[in-house]
């Protein structure tokens, strides 16, 4: 395979932290799930581990994307 052939490829490991990510945030959502909760269903055996890996993702902790989250969907709610 020659180099740049594929416009839309991923490397495996770039592909998998993208669905963590994704299912990280998803989660996070969920106000009654604690992230420690969610540090185990998506595989870390720490929740420090988790928040560190996170926050080099997103450049926030994953308390403050819950924050973020909560004051965006209040506000959100507000307009309507």
């Amino acid at each position: 395979m020659k180099h740049g052939t594929t416009k839309n490829y991923m490397r495996p490991r770039k592909y998998l932290s993208e669905l963590k990510l994704h299912e990280a945030k998803v989660l996070i959502q969920q106000a009654h799930l604690s992230l420690t909760d969610i540090a185990e269903r998506l595989g870390y055996s720490h929740l420090s581990h988790f928040s560190r890996q996170f926050k080099r993702w997103t450049g926030i902790s994953p308390m403050e994307y819950r924050k973020q989250v909560a004051v965006n969907s209040l506000v959100e709610n507000l307009e309507l």
